[in-house]
């Protein structure tokens, strides 16, 4: 699967493009909901419900996900996503 060049564009840090590039590969997103956006200052969290659909095995998955906004002169110069992760 190739990333559209957009999305690739807007993906400026090298670890969260290789996060999004690898999460790609294995998974198509079903939906995604933001049910909350946290604001303070400069910073803005964005709390979502997202799905995914294993493409290999057909499997869904359904987690909770925020994502961390820094923003200067009304545009976004920091994002980084919390990754879920499993034990």
């Amino acid at each position: 699967m190739q990333v559209s060049r957009t999305l690739g564009a807007a993906i400026e840090n090298r670890n969260a493009r290789h996060y999004f590039v690898g999460h790609l590969a294995g998974w198509a997103t079903i939906h995604c909901r933001v049910d909350e956006f946290i604001a303070q200052n400069d910073r803005v969290v964005a709390l979502r419900e997202v799905s995914f659909q294993h493409t290999k095995s057909g499997k869904i998955a359904v987690t909770p996900k925020a994502d961390f906004h820094r923003f200067s002169g009304g545009k976004s110069c920091h994002s980084k996503p919390a990754v879920p992760t499993t034990h």
